[in-house]
């Protein structure tokens, strides 16, 4: 996905009954403190989460990489992961990118190149591939089912290297996969909610202001992106589609920069999570003390490291 096409963070791999039913509702005054900035981020995948979460995804490629070199396999070292930070308005907003490829919908965004490891496997022979298969799997591949925020649950790989790596730098499976998928739960439920809060609409209007005073009358950044990814299919990627889409999605942009329309969406989404019910709260506390333990692990143990 385009990182102009949408200013919100969502999951990439599929959880079942991700959304959840739980809503959220103030625990009342006296009866739960605060939350701090550590549990704030992790609930929003913001602050100083994306610096952390992608010193915890090298440290785990170390762990599986050195696993799979004991095994006899020369796989090459992945490139180390650097995550967008939320903050970041400017990069949020994608300008640059908007005025060369519009939203992306005629002229897609060139492909990323394939991981090193799987240039690396189609260099083995077909045994050699079945061995390093059950080396980075496991035998017969077992997967393990773990129960986030119900009713959510996931399905994550606990055999092989990959497995042994995240229980070494989580301290086990069930732990990993909930530091890992928790937070993407909680936060597609506060930017859901928070693109209906009225400090949200207020800039939202802004937006729809500035957007008419370019020419264009969207109800939403997301409206905008709809229509013309309706009117494609029967346009086809011709000169003035491109040129509409570019003129579209730039306007979009600046008057997302003029609104502020990412800041404020996130200034929304980490206030919101002081009103998660308590259960939950405290459930981001606990995960938020293991994210602690996984991060000293992952900067003391030498395996971690490139």
């Amino acid at each position: 996905m385009s990182r102009v096409t949408g200013w919100i963070l969502v999951g990439l791999l599929l959880v079942t009954g991700l959304a959840g039913c739980a809503s959220a509702r103030s625990a009342g005054p006296g009866h739960v403190a605060a939350p701090t900035s550590g549990v704030v981020d992790l609930a929003t995948r913001s602050g100083d989460w994306p610096r952390t979460e992608a010193l915890l995804q090298n440290a785990v490629n170390r762990l599986d990489e050195r696993c799979l070199r004991a095994a006899g396999f020369a796989v090459p070292s992945a490139p180390a992961v650097r995550l967008p930070a939320p903050g970041d308005e400017e990069a949020a907003i994608g300008l640059a990118q908007r005025r060369t490829i519009g939203y992306g919908i005629a002229t897609p965004a060139p492909a990323s190149a394939p991981p090193a490891s799987e240039t690396y496997t189609n260099t083995l022979s077909a045994l050699g591939r079945n061995r390093y298969g059950t080396a980075q799997f496991g035998s017969a591949a077992p997967r393990t089912s773990v129960t986030l925020i119900r009713p959510a649950t996931v399905e994550v790989a606990s055999g092989g290297c990959v497995g042994d790596a995240r229980r070494a730098l989580a301290g086990d499976l069930r732990t990993w996969a909930r530091l890992t998928y928790i937070p993407d739960q909680l936060d597609t439920r506060l930017s859901a909610q928070a693109m209906t809060d009225p400090r949200y609409l207020r800039a939202l209007a802004d937006w729809r202001t500035c957007l008419r005073g370019r020419g264009f009358s969207y109800t939403s950044p997301e409206a905008a992106q709809a229509a013309l990814r309706t009117a494609y299919p029967n346009s086809g990627a011709t000169a003035a589609f491109k040129r509409h889409e570019i003129a579209v999605a730039v306007a979009d942009g600046t008057c997302a920069r003029t609104a502020h329309l990412p800041t404020v969406l996130l200034t929304v989404r980490r206030s919101l999570v002081s009103r998660l019910p308590s259960d939950e709260l405290s459930l981001l506390r606990s995960l938020n003390a293991e994210r602690r333990a996984a991060l000293a692990r992952a900067t003391t143990d030498p395996g971690t490291k490139g």
